[in-house]
């Protein structure tokens, strides 16, 4: 594989990590618009495990609404060392949903930096 299509490699790896962690984030935060900018809702599937399997982005974000959207709930995704494919776009790795329910409105931990 000659250099630059190692780069475009490592490039589209880190693209598709940079996806899934504003996808992560947009569910954690419940903002159900930047989840919806992460799919292209006319070629939209996601396995939701016992909850069912959705290929129609509005049925997704009406149980999400039912099942995450509360003010007692919060939600912390953690995804660590993906396997990437980029010729398929392929994607697999562990990672954790802490789902929490407090009594009021607790804010989960997130941190904003600003690199220089």
């Amino acid at each position: 594989m000659e250099l630059e299509q190692r780069i475009q490699c490592l490039e589209d790896i880190e693209a598709i990590k940079q996806l899934k962690a504003r996808w992560w984030f947009s569910c954690d935060t419940r903002d159900t618009a930047g989840m919806r900018a992460c799919f292209d809702e006319n070629n939209f599937e996601i396995d939701f495990g016992f909850i069912g399997r959705f290929t129609d982005m509005d049925a997704f974000i009406a149980v999400f609404k039912s099942l995450a959207c509360h003010p007692t709930h919060i939600d912390m995704h953690h995804g660590l060392a993906p396997e990437i494919t980029v010729k398929d776009a392929h994607s697999r790795g562990p990672m954790e949903d802490a789902l929490s329910v407090t009594r009021d409105r607790t804010e989960a931990g997130t941190t904003h930096e600003r690199l220089l």
